[in-house]
């Protein structure tokens, strides 16, 4: 599950010790491949090193990966090359060059977009399995917001420009219901639409082993790892951690399986998938808290005489159903739901069968 804040939480911006980072500003393009990457120099970052100030804008890469990245790309600001020494300067403008994209970039067109409801401010949507939802690593252009952005931006028409924000994350595995917001070109701060109001988020999971109680809440803190790099996001339930709470309903048992209802009421990081590891059920080809990576036919139990052996499920079973909220503008009530995707129904037709 992707990260949210919980329901009703109210989000008081932290204040930075030291030099700033620049305000995170709507991207000018997620449509296109970009060469380079810019960065503003403000008076306080004045006569930072260059290693050092790169390390504070790629703050999720070490200062000697920032070293050797300065070492083998042309780092420049106004046409000169830089090296890690280098002491910026306010109001300059260092480039980055950018590795060339994969071939996949020029793809964003044939990202599938199922749009379950838009308004004038919502665009909600059922994201398939297998997608990233947002820029992140190597998936620069081959994600959703990509495809958001070439279906909404207008970069020629400043009245017309759309600029989609997710207001939620879901895990790339996860498939359903996926909530982003319409942006203005010119607004000052992203809108937290959400902020003040409850959302009811509920899930569709197959989990391994029978689930004994009909239904029950998990209330197990949960949180990252102690000692675990920020960029490894292993989760797990510890004393020191967030207090999580998730409630389930058992819809159907298959004997070494179950079929769950998940309802979050809280919204923590991979919430449902460690909280069913936690009681020793996890969720089926969960390939960080579960027992396998696919689930083949045979893992079912004994295949009929002549029945070909054949791959069921290779990515988490996991679906964001339903989401229910009231309009942040009209008030009124929204209940939006994703139907459970092919893979998901022919994995539960093959436990019926056997």
């Amino acid at each position: 599950m992707g990260k949210s804040a919980p329901e009703n939480a109210s989000v008081e911006p932290k204040r930075r010790k030291g030099p700033r980072r620049a305000a995170r500003k709507p991207p000018d393009k997620l449509i296109v491949p970009q060469e380079a990457e810019l960065f503003h120099v403000y008076p306080d970052q004045a006569r930072m090193r260059l290693d050092q100030f790169l390390k504070m804008r790629l703050h999720w890469r070490s200062r000697t990966k920032v070293q050797e990245l300065i070492a083998a790309r042309e780092v420049t600001a106004g046409g000169v090359r830089l090296d890690c020494s280098y002491r910026v300067k306010p109001g300059e403008e260092i480039r980055l060059p950018l590795p060339p994209p994969p071939e996949a970039a020029y793809r964003i067109a044939e990202i599938p977009l199922e749009i379950l409801y838009e308004d004038d401010l919502l665009i909600i949507l059922n994201k398939p399995p297998d997608l990233v939802v947002h820029p992140a690593g190597r998936h620069r252009y081959d994600t959703l917001i990509n495809a958001l952005h070439l279906r909404y931006r207008n970069l020629d028409d400043p009245k017309k420009d759309i600029i989609p924000r997710l207001a939620h994350r879901i895990d790339r595995e996860t498939s359903g219901v996926l909530i982003a917001y319409k942006m203005r070109r010119h607004d000052r701060a992203s809108p937290l639409v959400f902020e003040r109001t409850q959302v009811v988020k509920e899930y569709l999971v197959i989990a391994e082993g029978a689930v004994e109680r009909d239904s029950g809440v998990i209330d197990l803190p949960i949180g990252r790892q102690p000692d675990t790099p920020r960029d490894q996001a292993q989760v797990t339930v510890h004393p020191g951690g967030q207090a999580s709470r998730t409630g389930y309903e058992v819809l159907e048992r298959f004997g070494g399986f179950t079929f769950l209802r998940c309802r979050l009421f809280t919204g923590r990081m991979h919430q449902i998938r460690v909280h069913l590891q936690a009681i020793g059920h996890p969720v089926v080809c969960d390939k960080r808290y579960g027992l396998r990576a696919e689930l083949r036919r045979s893992d079912l139990g004994p295949m009929a005489p002549g029945e070909e052996e054949r791959l069921l499920l290779s990515r988490q079973a996991l679906h964001a159903h339903r989401i229910r909220f009231n309009h942040p503008v009209s008030g009124s009530a929204v209940t939006i739901e994703a139907p459970l995707p092919p893979d998901l129904q022919r994995l539960l037709e093959a436990l019926r069968a056997t």
